[in-house]
C-alpha cells in the first residue's frame, strides 16, 4: 500500500514523496480516514506509509522488483514474487471466509487437522498459530550459520540441497501459509 501511495503521489504532483512533506502527510490522511479503523490505528498507519516508522521496503518488495534475468538473483525475485502473490490470494480468502460469517471456531477443525498432518504439531493444537513463525526464525538461522561454515562459494543445486535441503523443505511448506492466512478472529 504504501508503495502504491507514493506511485499516485508522484503521478499526481510530479515529485517523490517526502516523510517530512506536510502536503505529502495530507494526501495520505485523506486516503487513511475514508477507511474504518481506529483513530490509534489510523495514526499507526499514517505513521508506516510516511515512513516516520520502519522507514525501509521489506526485502520482498525489493527483490521482487528484481528482474528474472539477473541469473544471480532470478531465484529471489521469483520467490518473492510468489510468496507476496500467495499472501494477497490468501488474504482475500480468508475475507470472503469472514465476510461470509465464518470464523475461527468454525474453521479451527480444519486448520488443526492440517497442522497435524503436516505435521506442525501433535495432537490438539494449543498456543497461538503466530507460533509458527518462530518456526521460520529458527529455519532462517540455521541457513545462516551453514552459510557462515561454508566460507564463500558459488554453490550447484546439489550443494545446496544437500547443505539446506530440510530447511528449505520446511520453509517451502505452502501450507504454513493456509494455517496462518486462515486463522480468523
Amino acid at each position: 500500500m504504501r508503495l502504491s501511495l507514493e506511485k499516485l503521489f508522484r503521478g499526481q504532483y510530479g515529485r517523490s514523496p517526502s516523510p517530512s512533506s506536510t502536503q505529502y502527510l495530507s494526501f495520505v490522511e485523506n486516503v487513511i480516514r475514508d477507511h474504518d479503523v481506529g483513530r490509534a490505528q489510523q495514526e499507526l498507519l499514517v505513521r508506516y506509509l510516511c515512513r516516520v516508522t520502519d522507514p525501509d521496503d521489506h526485502s520482498l518488495f525489493r527483490m521482487s522488483a528484481i528482474m528474472p534475468v539477473e541469473r544471480d538473483k532470478s531465484a529471489y525475485s521469483v520467490i518473492s514474487r510468489a510468496t507476496l502473490l500467495s499472501r494477497v490470494a490468501t488474504g482475500a480468502a480468508a475475507r470472503l471466509l469472514v465476510s461470509a460469517g465464518f470464523t475461527g471456531s468454525s474453521v479451527s477443525f480444519w486448520i488443526n487437522e492440517l497442522g497435524n498432518a503436516r505435521g506442525y504439531w501433535n495432537g490438539p493444537h494449543r498456543g497461538e498459530i503466530s507460533d509458527l513463525w518462530a518456526d521460520i526464525r529458527d529455519l532462517v538461522s540455521v541457513i545462516d550459520d551453514l552459510q557462515a561454515t561454508a566460507g564463500t562459494y558459488e554453490p550447484g543445486l546439489h550443494t545446496v540441497l544437500t547443505d539446506f535441503g530440510s530447511s528449505l523443505t520446511s520453509l517451502g511448506s505452502c501450507e504454513r501459509i493456509a494455517i496462518l492466512g486462515f486463522s480468523l478472529p
